[in-house]
């Protein structure tokens, strides 16, 4: 009897050996995922991994959590990209070592923030990724040193963090997203006149959030329109806008407004806010903080004008009464939110039976029945203690959230959550970091 001596395989072989039998195994007896990930964490070629996603539906789901832990740094990238695996690629991320990416549910993004390492080769390498959707720069003005002439992408959201005064870079870059849906732009040194330029790149968007230290009149909202007629969502922070520009604003982007985010418009009177009502059928989302003219009867017109489903108002002088608006005319209202709003007092006034029932052609529309999540945070007036009446008369409430507000006690929460058949509250303040509850068994139980 001879004894033939054992042929020895090269590993790329026996890799490529096992990976075949893997395959047959899978064609005629299904393994389990945890096999096959077990198995395939043992690869270090990010070639091969992007190879087995393609085999099957069973080992796409078991590589690609790892394919994606491992495209770290540039090579990686161009190898993905030679192996025709681009379109996968939802997130990427610029660290000390190159390029990280990350699958994302919600669609793509690029998040960048040591933009020091960009290079001319590197913005070429990742603008030919074909599933990236988003882009967000932390710091624009390094990497603005070292924009090239980029082709044009199928990017639709874009958010910058830019304090240059020039605005050459920002308009090259828009022109290479002609796709481009939303934009938001934060900034301190660029004059809103010269954005013009960059309006008039992006004539589809739909989305734009302006974050600088400036004022804004009518010539800039005339401008706007005239380059992007097609603005539903709104939001302005930190930007100083005219009560003509404000008009201007409703006249032209009034009917197809959706949302609508207004902050520091202490310099806006109670009557041009209370044209929101009248002037934007459509809108849905509105969010306004330090408005000090902002009272009860503006917010009454808001809701009796507008379909409102989220309502957050921060640091306004509102009272009791826009509770009862709330209440009576926010028939689409599923989110309610105040921050810092000391002059309300009564809780009863929102979640209470109302003792004065509005017109019947009014409630037949079904007035806050759908209300899911209230949160009311640093509200230090505000009691909980004073509900009277009738347990069906009680507003129905989802998720409760108290922050900061001093004037009740554990009780007193027990009293909100029995009454409105609240499902979980959060609570913090009064000796409580952070402390959630749910019911059980008709009990609040603090987790």
């Amino acid at each position: 009897m001879s004894i033939r001596p054992r042929k020895h395989t090269s590993p790329a072989v026996s890799r490529s050996i096992s990976l075949n039998s893997i395959s047959t195994i899978s064609s005629n007896v299904p393994l389990p995922n945890e096999t096959l990930y077990s198995i395939f964490s043992r690869l270090d070629s990010v070639k091969d991994l992007a190879r087995c996603c393609l085999v099957s539906r069973q080992f796409n789901a078991c590589v690609y959590s790892l394919l994606y832990e491992r495209l770290v740094g540039v090579a990686a990238v161009k190898s993905c990209l030679r192996n025709g695996f681009s379109s996968w690629v939802r997130s990427v991320k610029l660290v000390n070592d190159g390029v990280e990416a990350v699958d994302e549910e919600n669609g793509g993004m690029l998040e960048m923030r040591n933009e020091r390492r960009m290079t001319p080769e590197l913005w070429g390498i990742l603008w030919r990724f074909k599933g990236l959707r988003a882009v967000e720069l932390v710091d624009f003005n390094q990497a603005a040193l070292m924009l090239p002439e980029l082709p044009a992408s199928k990017i639709t959201h874009l958010k910058l963090t830019y304090s240059s005064e020039s605005i050459r870079p920002l308009v090259q870059l828009v022109r290479s997203t002609p796709l481009l849906e939303s934009l938001t732009l934060i900034f301190s040194s660029i004059r809103p006149e010269l954005l013009s330029s960059v309006f008039e790149a992006v004539p589809l968007l739909t989305s734009l959030s302006l974050h600088q230290d400036s004022r804004l009149d009518k010539d800039f909202v005339d401008s706007l329109y005239a380059s992007c007629p097609l603005l539903q969502d709104i939001r302005l922070d930190s930007v100083h806008i005219t009560a003509e520009a404000f008009h201007t604003l409703l006249q032209h982007y009034g009917p197809q407004l959706r949302s609508l985010s207004l902050s520091f418009s202490a310099h806006l009177p109670s009557l041009s806010l209370a044209l929101l009502g009248s002037n934007a059928p459509r809108l849905e989302h509105i969010r306004i903080s330090f408005a000090p003219f902002l009272d009860d009867a503006t917010v009454k017109a808001i809701f009796m004008g507008c379909p409102l489903k989220s309502l957050k108002l921060r640091y306004c002088g509102v009272r009791d009464d826009t509770l009862t608006a709330a209440k009576r005319y926010g028939r689409m209202l599923q989110r309610l939110e105040f921050y810092e709003c000391n002059g309300l007092k009564n809780l009863n006034a929102l979640v209470g039976p109302d003792p004065q029932p509005v017109a019947a052609d009014v409630q037949s529309q079904g007035s806050l029945t759908r209300l899911r999540v209230l949160k009311l945070t640093w509200c230090r007036k505000l009691s909980l203690s004073r509900l009277t009446g009738e347990s069906e008369g009680f507003l129905k409430i989802h998720t409760l959230k108290l922050n900061r507000c001093d004037l009740f006690s554990d009780e007193e929460i027990r009293n909100v959550v029995r009454e409105c058949d609240v499902k979980l509250i959060t609570s913090i303040g009064r000796g409580r970091e952070v402390k959630r509850g749910v019911i059980q068994d008709d009990r609040l139980c603090w987790v």
